[in-house]
């Protein structure tokens, strides 16, 4: 099961930046690993639902992030490809 990986479960956000300007990880497979990890344990399994939403687009926007840096060659910027949660108190847009 992919939300048991221990190379990314713990990922600080300087090793992933590292292992995807090496090309061994893409923001897509990241997601991937955290959209897992929540059906797993938010949606199934002890089903927690703590996530309240999560963005449609999101898949979209790490295939952006990942030809970015494919075609640019350097991060658009400090969060690049990192998948974040926003307090449900806050109030967003995507």
């Amino acid at each position: 099961m992919a939300s048991t990986d221990p190379t990314l479960l713990e990922l600080s956000i300087a090793e992933a930046h590292a292992r995807m300007q090496s090309g061994q990880l893409t923001a897509v497979r990241l997601l991937e690993f955290y959209l897992d990890r929540i059906q797993h344990l938010d949606r199934q399994g002890p089903c927690l639902q703590a996530m309240v939403t999560l963005n449609s687009d999101a898949l979209e926007q790490a295939r952006e992030q990942d030809q970015y840096l494919q075609t640019e060659g350097r991060l658009c910027g400090p969060l690049h490809g990192i998948p974040l949660i926003v307090k449900d108190q806050c109030e967003t847009a995507f």
